[in-house]
């Protein structure tokens, strides 16, 4: 490609009327965030909360749990934990992130059983409140 070479390309969009209705995999719904900690609240350690929901994860299996992929671009994370949400028909992730400095930490989830993804891949960037 050349400086000032013009080029052509085609494409087509399609719309429907409800994309999501043909997902098969699970969305994230919401997030909540909030101090860390079990008994006591740890204000140095935050506490995040995802509500994800789909048919792949409306399906209980005890077998085969549903786990959570989480990493972190810095700091130390909890162990995840997953819940079936009955209120949502579907999962709820709850990890606990201690961050390390100031920095923004750059945050990403999902879950999965056994080979299966089951949902998106929630992103997040966590900024510490001033």
């Amino acid at each position: 490609m050349r400086a000032g070479q013009e080029w052509e390309y085609e494409y087509r969009l399609i719309f429907c009327r409800d994309a999501e209705e043909h997902l098969q995999g699970g969305r994230t719904l919401s997030t909540r965030i909030g101090a860390g900690g079990t008994d006591v609240p740890d204000p140095k350690v935050r506490k995040f909360v995802i509500d994800f929901a789909g048919p792949a994860l409306a399906e209980s299996k005890p077998d085969k749990p549903v786990q959570a992929n989480v990493v972190a671009s810095s700091g130390a994370l909890s162990k995840a934990v997953v819940e079936e949400n009955p209120h949502t028909k579907g999962q709820r992730l709850f990890f606990e992130l201690t961050p390390k400095g100031d920095a923004p930490v750059g945050l990403r989830a999902f879950l999965y059983r056994g080979n299966d993804v089951l949902s998106e891949t929630w992103s997040f960037q966590w900024v510490r409140s001033q």
